[in-house]
């Protein structure tokens, strides 16, 4: 019986299709550890700064510094023919100028063409030649997809770490209407240190992601890895590689979602929003004729030219008294036309 049962066994592992099997992805990480530097930059501060001070990731660093030691990380080539290279703005330390160490080995000198403060990101130049350049991906990543940490972990050189992604692209938490058009992707893997400004990549080796910090990981629980999401940043990327500063649009409110409505819970004083006649409390329906996200938004705004103008209908509380015993009188919907300013 036993023996007839491992016979049929046996005869069902050999219909599998190849396609079962795990695939071998050594050539495209090889390629993919070409890709990407080792960064180390002086860092002569003489009191503790906090790292991505002034960034959406300050709080993400918090407790750490980078007070009386060199700082190292990693940057993603972007441009192998211009020496173009790409990291966060926190492995800079602030500093204008770092060293380069190529996978083999070799060391240059490079230095800082532009940098954007708020998303957090530098591009840096350094002598052409011996550089491989990552290609960029042009979706999305799915929840569940694999994907691969590529950073220079402890300053010993490109290393990789594997895991899945977490959730859907998002907007950072807490944040409100300041202009940061970039989302981020939360992976299940680690990213160890050294490995910030790294690249996160899918199964064809495309970068889907900036690698910024690890989040969470208290009481023993595993720390998600958190990038930079790839398709939002390659356009501001293309801006700095030329020295151009990126401008973004501003409409100066806050808003939350709360019970699946995008609820105004701030407007900013003499900003366009205040001039346009939205009020705290106003719902948000659409947005030049389609319904929004928060990201969404927050992304559609900052992105605008300023001067742009955007048709916003927001559904308002009624001012009419409420009569004892009769239902509130309904919402109104208003349409406001608001003009985009640019982010002070």
């Amino acid at each position: 019986m036993l023996k007839r049962v491992l016979v049929r066994l046996s005869a069902v592992l050999l219909a599998l299709p190849v396609c079962a099997q795990v695939p071998d992805r050594t050539a495209m990480l090889e390629r993919a550890l070409a890709g990407v530097v080792a960064l180390e930059v002086p860092a002569p501060i003489e009191v503790p700064a906090p790292i991505a001070s002034g960034t959406p990731f300050a709080e993400l660093f918090e407790g750490a510094s980078r007070a009386g030691r060199s700082q190292k990380g990693t940057a993603i080539v972007l441009d192998a023919d211009r020496g173009l290279l790409l990291t966060a703005a926190f492995v800079m330390a602030d500093q204008q100028a770092a060293t380069v160490t190529l996978t083999s080995g070799q060391t240059r000198q490079a230095r800082v063409v532009a940098q954007d403060d708020l998303v957090g990101l530098s591009v840096l130049q350094v002598e052409p030649g011996g550089l491989v350049a990552l290609p960029w991906a042009q979706v999305e990543p799915a929840v569940g997809e694999d994907v691969f940490a590529v950073g220079a972990v402890y300053g010993l050189g490109p290393m990789v770490t594997w895991g899945i992604v977490a959730a859907p692209p998002q907007a950072l938490p807490g944040e409100n209407d300041w202009g940061f058009d970039t989302r981020i992707v939360f992976a299940d893997l680690q990213v160890h240190r050294g490995a910030g400004g790294g690249a996160l990549l899918d199964v064809q080796g495309q970068v889907i992601g900036v690698l910024m910090a690890q989040y969470g990981g208290v009481d023993g629980a595993t720390p998600l890895g958190v990038a930079l999401l790839g398709s939002d940043v390659r356009p501001l990327v293309d801006q700095l590689g030329v020295g151009v500063a990126p401008t973004r649009g501003w409409i100066g409110v806050d808003l939350e979602t709360l019970f699946g409505r995008l609820v105004i819970t701030g407007v900013v004083p003499d900003s366009p929003a205040a001039g346009a006649g939205l009020e705290t409390d106003d719902v948000i329906v659409s947005v030049d004729g389609a319904s929004v996200t928060r990201a969404q938004l927050f992304a559609k705004v900052a992105r605008a030219t300023p001067g742009t103008r955007l048709s916003v209908v927001v559904s308002r509380e009624s001012d009419a008294p409420r009569r004892p015993g009769r239902a509130p009188p309904p919402p109104q919907q208003i349409t406001l036309e608001i003009l985009v300013a640019a982010r002070p």
